[in-house]
């Protein structure tokens, strides 16, 4: 969800949440989820502090070698601007997520940018993907993806570009927050081009995060 800017702007989002991976320990900590985005330098810093503004979501469907998934943390900051972070695309041999497979997607290491579902686009099958989406102040969408959409008598259909020269993003690290349903606060930091939907401006944009990311089955 996700829109233009005017000039320069930095995020700053202030929550709460915790956990580790694989030789993770289960105990139960508080932390602060945070969001830090700046687009080309910003000037402009906004802070809030509301733990609803930090909301999960995800997707689950079945193709032709298992179902495939992808999970969305995703931050509100008013009501017309937000910003998602979504990772994908797992898959597994079962209608449900395992913790296994959902701590798969979300351990620490480097991704890289793909097509996860942005807007009208569709997650692609690739593992290993991250995507970021944007709707600003203005409510212009924009994405780490290159999406042009075109209307057909099947709906919209939207054709996508996956184009980030030095880009990257890394998750530093994931700490358990709660077991039912299983809930993580992951860290770490980007940096990438947003392109705006169906148009040919783009932005640098880099930033850190601290947020939940939920296994909803």
């Amino acid at each position: 969800m996700y829109k233009q800017i005017i000039g320069s702007m930095l995020l700053l989002f202030a929550l709460s949440g915790c956990r580790k991976q694989n030789d993770l320990s289960y105990a139960v900590t508080e932390a602060e989820t945070v969001l830090q985005f700046s687009i080309d330098g910003a000037d402009l810093t906004q802070e809030i502090a509301d733990p609803e503004k930090n909301v999960c979501s995800g997707f689950l469907f079945s193709g032709s070698a298992g179902y495939y998934f992808g999970r969305t943390t995703g931050f509100q900051v008013n009501a017309n601007s937000a910003v998602d972070i979504t990772f994908g695309t797992g898959r597994t041999p079962h209608a449900a997520v395992s913790q296994v497979e959902f701590e798969k997607l979300i351990a620490p290491g480097t991704r890289t940018y793909g097509s996860l579902g942005a807007f009208n686009s569709y997650p692609g099958l690739k593992s290993g993907c991250v995507e970021i989406s944007f709707i600003d102040k203005h409510n212009t969408r924009w994405a780490s993806t290159h999406i042009q959409e075109k209307q057909t008598s099947y709906g919209i259909d939207a054709a996508v570009t996956v184009k980030q020269p030095g880009g990257e993003f890394i998750i530093e690290s994931i700490e358990l927050q709660q077991r039912a349903p299983l809930r993580y606060l992951v860290k770490g930091h980007f940096k990438c081009l947003l392109f705006e939907v169906n148009g040919e401006k783009q932005k640098k944009i880099k930033g850190q995060f601290r947020a939940f990311v939920d296994n909803i089955n």
